[in-house]
């Protein structure tokens, strides 16, 4: 079993300088590559998409 990379110490709130090391070793190990976004609005249905072409009757 490997030794914890990170390991919590109580001793108060952290100096700006802990603090700064905290966030720069967090930010260069990075993780895994971020997905690709998914876009917020998805193509309608064609069944959707076909009432809002101009020109087309949608009402009895």
């Amino acid at each position: 079993m490997s030794q914890p990379t990170l390991r919590v110490v109580a001793g108060g709130e952290p100096t700006d300088e802990e603090l700064a090391a905290l966030v720069a070793v967090l930010a260069a190990r990075g993780g895994s590559p971020a997905e690709e976004p998914r876009p917020l609005r998805q193509p309608l249905p064609p069944w959707v998409a076909s009432g809002l072409v101009k020109g087309t009757r949608t009402k009895a």
